[in-house]
């Protein structure tokens, strides 16, 4: 189905059976209360928090597309066509991030370094030696002189050189240190 196909479709709906358009204000609302509950399932699924029984059986793809509807109400009501502004969006990221992500640290894949690397910078560490540090910083070579704070691996098994501003360095970043 196309977007304008929907919209058309949510038209025709509230026309002949939900009678009009809530307010603009209203839907704002109800788009709000049915994100929430799109966000209490994929908290409680997805992340830390326990699902309580009576969450188990909720469907998240009805929950969707509850959100789906109401913000299509919201569009037709204020004369959004939004497949055109859907692709004039994309078209937007696209222009703006064709390179941003690539160079996103946090979205590439971490590459343990070698025991004898991590041993010398806890030893830098433990000794509070300042050293030289060259890193990639989004694709570029980043200098700087520093003592180490410490090392931290996160539950990701990413590892890191913490500095004394609590700057966090990727291991595998770390183009060279000197002391």
């Amino acid at each position: 189905m196309e977007i304008k196909e929907a919209q058309t479709l949510v038209d025709n709906w509230i026309k002949d059976v939900g009678v009009r358009y809530f307010s603009e204000l209203t839907n704002m609302a109800m788009l709000t209360e049915e994100v929430g509950e799109v966000a209490r399932i994929i908290a409680r699924r997805y992340g830390e928090q326990s699902e309580k029984e009576s969450d188990k059986n909720k469907d998240l793809g009805d929950e969707l597309a509850d959100v789906l509807f109401v913000l299509i109400c919201l569009a037709n009501q204020t004369g959004v066509d939004l497949e055109g502004a859907f692709k004039k969006n994309l078209d937007k990221k696209t222009n703006r991030d064709k390179t941003r992500h690539l160079n996103n640290e946090k979205l590439t894949s971490y590459k343990k370094v070698s025991c004898d690397f991590y041993d010398e910078l806890e030893t830098f560490a433990s000794l509070r030696k300042t050293v030289k540090i060259t890193y990639k910083k989004q694709g570029e070579n980043t200098t700087l002189t520093s003592n180490i704070k410490g090392l931290k691996t996160t539950k990701e098994k990413e590892e890191f050189l913490i500095l004394p501003d609590n700057t966090m360095i990727r291991l595998d970043h770390i183009v060279s240190i000197d002391e």
